[in-house]
Order: C-alpha cells, then structure tokens, then sequence
C-alpha cells in the first residue's frame, strides 16, 4: 500500500479516536456532569490482523482542555506514526491544532508537522515551516471534547444527534468538513469469549461513514469498527 493511503487511514483513525475516546469515561447511568479526563490505550487491527497501537489523553491545563492522540500502525513495509494535539477553551473554542506524521519505510524516515492557530473563523497555519493564513466561510469547532460534552448534555439517548463541522488541515485547508454522531441504542456482541450488552454510537466524517463505536454498560469503549478503502479497521480497547 503506498504511502499516501497510509497517511489517509491514519489520519482518519487519529480524527475517529479522538472523538470516540472522550466518551469512554462517561457513565451513562450516573449522569456526569463534566468532561472525562484520563488517559486510554487500543489495539488497532486491520482485516482482523494486529496493525498497531493508539494512545488518547484529556486533560483540564489551566483554562483550556489538551486532548492528545497519537496513532502507530504498519501497514507493508511502511510504519506509520501520527500525533495530534488540540487546545481549545473549557467552553470548546478552538485555540491551537499541532499534528505530525512519521513515516519509517525501507530505512528512511520522512516527518512532516503542521500547527493550526485560531481567531474566530481565521486559521494561521504552519506546515514544515511555511506560513498561510485561511478566512473559513463557517463556524468550526476542532475534534476535541464538544461532541462528547453534548452527548453528556443529551444523556446518550437513542435517536440523540450531534451534527457540526470540525476544522482539521489533513482533510481541508481552508474549510471545515462535516461531522454527525448519533446514538443508535443498545446492542449484544462478543468481545473475546464474553458477550456483552452495548450502547451503539454511530459516527461520520465527510466521505466515511461506516463508523460504529460500542461502549459497555458503564460507557467504556469496547470496541470501534471503521469501514475504508475497502478495510475493516477496528480499535480495541486494552
């Protein structure tokens, strides 16, 4: 698989992850009140085939929330690492978006790194050193903690819908791209040898839509599975 498909898978997973993951420290029957905030760690296959690995974090750091991601996967003979970490204010104004691919293929390493700053709907960005500014024609938020505080607010109902538009330069420079999550209901799968009684979230992003994430009875994320490029990706919670 060349290199660029590499890149797009993992930064679609990195985009998925982060959205997906916040909601893993909620619980559903407790009704939280704030934002979770922790770390959690996943297996990523491919076509049922161990891939690689994600790391997710949420922190409160002063007035701000600091969401990072960061993914490793093979894919061939290419090993690819991508990291992203947002910045936005507890009320999910977008601040600043750093992310960075690592591609290690045949012994040659190529990085690339881009920084987003926001004001308003202006986005200063610096990728490998040069400097653009974009005017976006919409407002945005980045993927970071608003889709799962909304879903705190709803509750996790079924039927519940979350649509907005995020800001993220490895899809579009200078526009935001649609997102939609929805809580589908509950639902039975085995994880391993146990089966398991599931809440069914749904999500898509611009041209992927076969995104389903499952969180066990006490909101933890058991499982993603991501349909793309005609791949069956999937994140296990370890």
């Amino acid at each position: 698989m060349r290199i660029r498909y590499a890149s797009a898978i993992a930064r679609t997973v990195l985009v998925i992850v982060i959205g997906a993951a916040a909601c893993c420290a909620t619980r559903p029957g407790s009704l939280p009140t704030a934002v979770p905030t922790g770390e959690w760690r996943y297996a990523l296959t491919i076509n049922g085939t161990p891939a690689g690995s994600s790391r997710y974090s949420n922190a409160i750091v002063g007035p701000h929330y600091r969401s990072i991601v960061e993914i490793t996967m093979t894919l061939g003979d290419a090993v690819n690492t991508s990291r992203s970490e947002i910045t936005e204010t507890l009320d999910h104004v977008p601040v600043r978006l750093e992310t960075s691919t690592t591609v290690v293929k045949n012994g040659a390493k190529h990085v690339s790194a881009t920084t987003a700053t926001f004001a308003g709907r202006t986005v200063t960005l610096t990728t490998d050193g040069k400097t653009s500014k974009y005017t976006l024609s919409r407002d945005f938020i980045l993927e970071g903690n608003f889709i799962v505080a909304k879903l705190i607010e709803g509750r996790f109902r079924p039927g519940l819908a979350i649509e907005t538009a995020i800001y993220d330069p490895g899809y579009e420079l200078d526009m935001p791209i649609p997102v939609r999550v929805a809580v589908v209901g509950e639902a039975r799968m085995r994880i391993g040898a146990t089966e398991k009684r599931l809440i069914h979230i749904t999500e898509s992003i611009e041209n992927v839509k076969n995104i389903d994430v499952y969180l066990d009875e006490h909101g933890v994320m058991e499982k993603t599975v991501i349909q793309m490029m005609n791949m069956t990706l999937e994140l296990i919670r370890e």
